[in-house]
């Protein structure tokens, strides 16, 4: 019995072995002949939420690893910031590259296909996978853009980790800043909503800080990793969780299919598999004819519960707490055991349902090829009146030379029938017709040709008509081989290239134009990319000093340009390539000729394509001529100005000399005219009887005297001042004291002119490093000015001011004011308000000049303030500085004595 049920066993496993034999010699199938679509698949370096390999092996199996279809995959380096470069690089990989679809695999993907969609991937339909819901791509162009927006389930994940561990207080959240990072607040606000744990933030570390702060958090702790790490210097290294789980017993969650096996326990997770399946099924709608803009994006939630079996039990897990329905890696006490009972009963009927399901796929297979068989004749049909629309000339010959077949366009080119041509040499058809005599000559020639070389041959031909128009033809004739190496025979294609012939004729006519045009132009155009010389005109070669333009082909702009200007010129082709500006402002620069001359120019660029490549254009203007005409004009100019100063010069020059000659004149006349009275009355005798017409004729010559001092004072003050030998005696003195008893000290003399004189100060005393003589000058300059030009029953105003550092002295006065466009002239010398001989005031225009220098040596400010007809206030501003080695100043008497004298000299030009 024991054999019996032996031998059983063996016939049923040799039946099983024939069955599965017959599965695979049988499962054929049939598919029509078209032709091979190539995909390219772009992803950036760095870890994603989905699993790339599972991704890319759902597409493959959806797909059906079918041969039709040629799958490129490019990585993009994520490290590189400059996505600049990276375009440079794929632009020169894929210039001979045509793709069906794009596939961008991560969001950096996706925004570089994005960014240079017209320069790389123009009218190719790009289905972008594993992208992040937070991915603004409402900016996609929908006509070419279609895709899956991943939506991570982060709150199924947080439920599931705070079930399995009920002990948990806290939750460090690990997030870094990479591209491929989910939304921080989107993070939050999931967090945010009905939990009650302390949150631990740990954004954008590496990983020595990582650890230091999983080192420094206390009670029971669950990590939840949002972050894909791309492993630089700065980010944190992901994948040290598997040993910051085993070392600090610290369990780890996350979204991320990418992390699962790297120490993570599991959590709610997008399938790879399934999202590439879904893509796949998007490429097969696109090229079964589906416009991108029918599609619409996708957003998967298909989420499932992923979790690693080493890691549960790790922290005691039992394959009971996960959640139903959940996939479990790495579950080694998984075996295969069946029973011979189980072997009879399920086995045996599995077989014979797969050999049912054989023998319907080859009945279905038999019925597919008879659809295909009819389908292809279709498609012979469909192609032959392709071929016979095309405006090409298509012809087949054998090996020996006879046409085999050929569409309409040739008929017509030759003007035959399609019946009387085929089978036929080319010599026999030259008989025919004497006009194409000669292109069947032509052809025969050109046949041996294709023989001798054994290769394809690319020629014009021509065929000339009886009208006398002459056709252009790009001829190519290919020769085809039997297996042996015999000759089978030759494909020809002929395409008429009459127009584009007389185009490029005219090309090469308007281009030898503009090349004339630019070798006659005076300034220099210059054709480089980045740094070095494609094209230089004859202008270009003279201004750096050599014979032939050629000779600066393949240099460098730099060997020219003055060492200045190479920063600049390297901001500008940056500006013109990287941030899109298409011509730069008029920049003036220095060439240096062979012969080390600098010569200036003015330059002028803008970006263009040429011979295939983004090249720049500048063109460039010797001024040097301008600049010598600009540097004359200048000089011409600071001459018109020095000219100008000098009569102005000569012109204050005569009226000052006219105002002291005027000044002079008036008190020596009335001296002398006192002389000449005092003359007379003593030859009359009559001055003993009349003291009191004495003392007047004194007191006019004691007046006129002072004045004559006062101006010799005044031009002898402005001559020291200018030379450089005017000194002032600073002293610590109480500037307030000085201010009152000089004010006080005019007063009466002022009252008697009938103008109230107003003294006031809110300081008592303030200390200052100052000269009381000069401050003197000042103040009764001022008040001479004041009392001289106010008005009968007017008001002088002498106020001081502390603030703190400094200390303000004003007179102010209600007289008669200056007009506003005089106001900036009354502190220059020799300059007067009223110019004329006939003025109501005496003075020669140094008063507040000196007045104005005093100040100034002692480090202060005066300006003016004044209102025509209402009057005038000047304001001096002293600083509040002590002579620190010095002692208080009082003011002696002689100072106060002296008074009296200096007020009639100041006073004296003011008529009584």
């Amino acid at each position: 019995m024991y054999r019996k049920n032996k031998g059983v066993s063996n016939i049923i496993i040799y039946c099983c072995l024939v069955l599965i034999l017959c599965i695979f010699l049988g499962n054929i199938s049939f598919s029509r002949a078209s032709q091979r679509k190539n995909i390219l698949i772009l992803r950036a370096e760095c870890k994603n939420y989905i699993n790339i390999n599972e991704l890319m092996e759902g597409i493959r199996d959806k797909l059906g690893n079918n041969k039709d279809f040629n799958i490129h995959i490019d990585i993009i380096n994520s490290r590189n910031n400059n996505i600049y470069e990276m375009y440079k690089i794929y632009k020169e990989r894929f210039q001979h590259n045509k793709f069906d679809i794009v596939i961008p695999c991560d969001n950096i993907s996706l925004e570089f296909t994005r960014k240079y969609q017209n320069q790389l991937f123009k009218n190719m339909p790009i289905i972008f996978c594993n992208i992040t819901d937070d991915f603004n791509y409402t900016k996609l162009d929908h006509s070419y853009f279609t895709g899956i927006i991943n939506q991570p389930d982060i709150k199924s994940t947080l439920n599931t980790a705070l079930k399995l561990h009920p002990d948990t207080r806290k939750i460090m959240i690990v997030n870094d800043q990479s591209f491929e990072t989910i939304n921080k607040e989107k993070i939050r606000k999931t967090l945010d909503s009905g939990y009650d744990i302390e949150y631990i933030s740990c954004e954008n570390v590496n990983s020595k800080e990582f650890q230091d702060r999983i080192q420094a958090v206390n009670g029971n702790v669950v990590l939840l990793c949002f972050g894909v790490s791309k492993n630089n210097a700065k980010d944190m290294c992901i994948f040290n969780i598997k040993n910051i789980s085993s070392t600090y017993r610290i369990p780890s969650y996350s979204i991320s299919e990418a992390l699962i096996d790297k120490g993570i326990i599991g959590g709610m997770m997008p399938s790879g598999y399934e999202h590439g399946e879904n893509v796949a099924e998007i490429i097969l709608r696109i090229l079964n004819g589906e416009k991108v803009k029918d599609i619409p994006i996708i957003k998967d939630d298909s989420n499932r519960f992923l979790f690693d079996y080493i890691e549960m039990n790790k922290f005691g897990i039992e394959l009971s707490d996960i959640p139903k329905d959940s996939e479990v890696i790495n579950k080694d006490n998984y075996g295969f055991y069946v029973s011979r009972k189980q072997f009879f009963y399920k086995i045996i009927p599995t077989f014979i349902f797969f050999l049912i399901v054989i023998i319907v796929i080859q009945l279905i297979n038999i019925s597919k090829l008879k659809k295909v068989k009819q389908k292809l004749k279709k498609s012979e049909e469909r192609l032959r009146t392709i071929i016979n629309a095309t405006p090409d000339l298509i012809f087949i010959k054998d090996g020996e030379g006879k046409l085999l077949d050929c569409n309409k366009s040739f008929l017509n080119a030759f003007s035959l029938n399609y019946k009387g041509c085929i089978g036929k040499y080319a010599f026999e058809l030259a008989q025919t017709n004497d006009i194409y005599r000669q292109s069947y000559v032509s052809s025969i020639n050109k046949d041996q040709k294709v023989w001798e070389k054994g290769r394809l041959i690319q020629v014009e031909d021509k065929i000339v008509y009886s009208d006398g128009r002459t056709k252009v033809f790009d001829l190519i004739k290919v020769p085809i081989y039997e297996d042996n190496g015999n000759p089978r025979g030759i494909v020809g294609l002929a395409r008429d290239i009459t127009t584009r012939k007389q185009i490029e004729n005219k090309l090469r006519e308007s281009e030898e134009r503009y090349r004339t045009l630019l070798e006659l132009l005076p300034v220099t155009v210059c054709l480089h990319y980045e740094d070095i010389i494609h094209f230089v005109n004859k202008a270009g070669a003279e201004i750096v000093g050599t014979k032939d333009a050629d000779e600066l082909i393949g240099r460098s702009i730099y060997e020219f340009l003055h060492p200045n200007y190479h920063e600049m010129f390297k901001e500008k082709i940056e500006q013109l390539y990287n941030k899109g500006i298409t011509i730069t402002s008029l920049d003036k620069e220095k060439l240096i000729t062979v012969d080390g001359e600098c010569i200036d120019i003015e330059c002028i660029s803008k970006c263009l394509f040429y011979d295939g490549k983004e090249m720049i254009l500048s063109v460039m203007s010797d001024i040097r001529e301008r600049k010598r005409v600009e540097e004359l004009s200048k000089n011409i100019k600071d001459k018109e100005k020095l000219l100008n100063e000098t009569l102005e010069y000569d012109k204050l020059r005569t009226e000052f000399f006219a105002n002291v000659s005027h000044e002079l004149r008036t008190p020596l006349n009335i001296i002398l005219g006192v002389a000449q009275m005092f003359k007379i009355l003593i030859d009359d005798k009559s001055l003993d009887n009349n003291p009191k017409s004495l003392k007047k004729y004194l007191n006019m010559i004691e007046q006129n005297t002072y004045r004559l001092i006062r101006i010799v004072n005044n031009l002898i003050d402005i001559t020291k001042m200018d030379s450089g030998f005017y000194e002032i005696n600073f002293q610590n003195c109480d500037i307030v004291n000085i201010v009152e008893n000089i004010t006080s000290s005019v007063a009466k003399y002022i009252e008697d002119k009938k103008i109230e004189l107003i003294f006031d100060t809110d300081v008592e005393e303030k200390i200052i490093a100052c000269d009381p003589d000069k401050i003197e000058k000042i103040m009764l300059n001022l008040l001479s000015n004041a009392t001289k030009f106010s008005k009968d029953n007017g008001k002088i105003r002498v106020n001081m001011y502390d603030k703190v550092d400094s200390v303000v002295i004003s007179v102010k006065d209600n007289g008669i004011g200056i007009p506003n466009e005089k106001l900036k002239e009354v502190f220059e010398k020799f300059k007067q308000v009223d110019k004329s001989f006939k003025r109501s005031h005496e003075g020669c225009g140094v008063g507040l000049s000196l007045v104005k220098v005093l100040v100034e040596m002692h480090g202060g400010i005066i300006y003016a303030k004044s209102q025509y007809n209402v009057g005038s206030e000047f304001i001096i501003e002293l600083p509040a500085h002590v002579i620190t080695d010095k002692g208080i100043n009082p003011i002696d008497g002689d100072m106060k004595e002296n008074h009296v004298e200096r007020i009639n000299i100041e006073f004296s030009d003011i008529y009584k």
